[in-house]
C-alpha cells in the first residue's frame, strides 16, 4: 500500500515538474538533421541502452541513422512508419562514430529542396559571426562531416537555406554549413524592443523608454539580442525579460477607464487617459513569468504611454482585418554602429504576434495537473477506507 502511495505522489510531482518545464521553456528545441552512416568496422559494433547495457549489434555495411548528437553521444535510429507517417525511431546509442562511416559526404542544399528538414527562406538574411574565435564550416550540418573552411569573427554572411541548427553559407572560395548555437553567429533581427527601466551594460545606461530595432540576434534557444549604443555593442536577454520587452502590436479594448504614464512606474508623470470600451493598440506588454504582469506599453490616438493596470481590463479584440505591422518612432535614440557589410539605415518589420496560445496552454497544463491531483487523492482516500474496512473485519 506505502508503494502504491509513493507511486502516485511521484507521478504528481513529475506531472508538475513537466507542466512547470513546458511552460518555461521554449516549446521546441534544436534538431539534428539527420544523416545515414554505414558500418565500416570488419567486427560489426554494438550499441547501447540508456544503462549502458548493449542494446544489439551492427555488421559491417548495415546503415543506420544519426538522429541526435547530445552530450558527446550519437543516437541511433532506423525510418519506420506509424499511423501512415514516416518518421525515425531510435535504436540506441553510441559514444563514437569511429567505425562508421558517411554515406553522404556533402549536402548541397539546392539538391534538396523537398527535405523537409532544410528551409528554404523567399529572400537571403544575415548573419554575423560573433565568436571570438571564428567559426568553422563544414560540408553537411553537422560537425560530422568534413571541414573545409574557417571565417574568422565580425565577418557578415548571408543565407538562404537553414536547418534547425545550422546556415549554409558562402565566403568567398568556401562553402558550406556553420553552426548558429551558443551565441557564436548572429543571425538576421526583425524585432523592435522598448527598455521598460534604465539597463546598465558595459556600454553604459541604456535609459529607459529606448526604443531600437537591433540589427542582429542569436538563435531562438539563446534568447539574447546584440544592441547598439554608445558605438559599442552588448548582448542582451530579450525573452520574456523584465527590462527588455519586444513590441508585438495587438489590439485590445480596455473596460474601464486607463491612465497612461510616461514611464512604467505610477510615480512618473501622467501623458493621458483611455475612455472605458476603447480599442487600443498594445505595442508591447509583460507577462507573470518575468514578473511584469499588469505592464503595458500602449497607443491611443495620438498618446503613447505605459499603463499599469490589471489584465482583466484588457480584452482581446479576434479581427480578421489584415493591418500593417505598426513601429513606434524612437522616443530616445539609441546610437548606430557600423559594422561591416551591414545596411544601419533598414526599417524594422515587427509581426503581430497574440499571447492568447500561450495563456491557454499554461491553463491547459494547470487543470491537466489538477485533475492529476484530485484523481490521486480520490485513489488514496479510497485506497485507505479498503484497508480499513480489511482492518475491521479482522478485528472481528
Amino acid at each position: 500500500m506505502k508503494m502504491l502511495k509513493r507511486i502516485i505522489l511521484f507521478l504528481i510531482l513529475f506531472a508538475s515538474v513537466i507542466a512547470i518545464e513546458v511552460v518555461y521553456a521554449d516549446m521546441s528545441a534544436p534538431e539534428l538533421r539527420p544523416y545515414e552512416v554505414v558500418v565500416t568496422d570488419t567486427n560489426g559494433l554494438d550499441y547501447y541502452n540508456y544503462k549502458g547495457e548493449v542494446a544489439g549489434h551492427l555488421n559491417k555495411g548495415d546503415t543506420v541513422l544519426v538522429i541526435y548528437e547530445y552530450d558527446g553521444k550519437y543516437t541511433l535510429g532506423k525510418k519506420v512508419t506509424k499511423y501512415g507517417f514516416e518518421t525515425n525511431e531510435s535504436i540506441g546509442s553510441v559514444n563514437t562514430l569511429d567505425g562508421f562511416s558517411l554515406v553522404e559526404n556533402e549536402v548541397d542544399p539546392t539538391k534538396y529542396l523537398e527535405d523537409s528538414s532544410i528551409t528554404k527562406l523567399e529572400e537571403p538574411k544575415k548573419a554575423l559571426v560573433y565568436s571570438s574565435e571564428g567559426i568553422d564550416v563544414y560540408k553537411g550540418p553537422s560537425e560530422t562531416y568534413e571541414k573545409v573552411g574557417h571565417i574568422n569573427k565580425d565577418t557578415v554572411l548571408t543565407y538562404k537555406y537553414l536547418t534547425d541548427s545550422y546556415i549554409y553559407v558562402i565566403n568567398g572560395d568556401v562553402k558550406g554549413w556553420i553552426k548558429v548555437l551558443k551565441g557564436k553567429v548572429l543571425l538576421e533581427n526583425n524585432t523592435q524592443y522598448i527598455f521598460r527601466t534604465d539597463v546598465d551594460t558595459k556600454c553604459g545606461i541604456i535609459p529607459k523608454n529606448s526604443i531600437t530595432t537591433p540589427t542582429f540576434k542569436t538563435d531562438m534557444w539563446e534568447h539574447k539580442t546584440l544592441f547598439e549604443y554608445n558605438n559599442c555593442t552588448v548582448l542582451l536577454n530579450s525573452f520574456r525579460d523584465k527590462d527588455v520587452l519586444d513590441i508585438y502590436p495587438i489590439q485590445n479594448t480596455v473596460t474601464k477607464e486607463i491612465t497612461l504614464y510616461k514611464y512604467a512606474d505610477s510615480t512618473t508623470d501622467i501623458v493621458g487617459t483611455v475612455p472605458a470600451d476603447t480599442e487600443v493598440t498594445v505595442l508591447a506588454g509583460g507577462d507573470f513569468m518575468s514578473g511584469t504582469e499588469g505592464v503595458r506599453y500602449i497607443k491611443y490616438n495620438d498618446l503613447v504611454g505605459w499603463s499599469l493596470d490589471d489584465d482583466s481590463v484588457f480584452e482581446w479584440k479576434n479581427t480578421n482585418e489584415e493591418k500593417e505591422p505598426e513601429t513606434v518612432e524612437d522616443t530616445i535614440k539609441i546610437e548606430d554602429i557600423e559594422l561591416p557589410g551591414v545596411n544601419n539605415n533598414g526599417g524594422s518589420v515587427v509581426m503581430p504576434r497574440s499571447n492568447m496560445g500561450l495563456i491557454i496552454f499554461i491553463l491547459l497544463c494547470v487543470l491537466g495537473t489538477t485533475i492529476l491531483v484530485a484523481t490521486a487523492i480520490v485513489i488514496i482516500v479510497l485506497v485507505n477506507r479498503t484497508k480499513k474496512k480489511e482492518v475491521t473485519k479482522e478485528q472481528k
